[in-house]
């Protein structure tokens, strides 16, 4: 039995696009719902439980600069 291929995801740009904008849906989503700084609070948090010398605002900024 031969696994169907959905055309959309045929070639490597497709499947780039389709990426970039899930990305960015969810980023909508996300932005909306206030989850975003959320989930880079939990995520810096995170950070300095294993690096207690980290900078909790500064691992923030690094992440919204790097488009996070």
């Amino acid at each position: 039995m031969s696994k169907k291929i959905n055309p959309e995801f045929q070639s490597t740009a497709a499947r780039e696009k389709y990426d970039q904008e899930f990305s960015e849906a969810m980023k909508l989503k996300l932005n909306r719902e206030g989850g975003l700084q959320a989930l880079r609070r939990s995520i810096a948090e995170d950070t300095v439980k294993r690096h207690p010398k980290a900078d909790i605002e500064e691992i923030m900024r690094a992440m919204k600069e790097m488009g996070f």
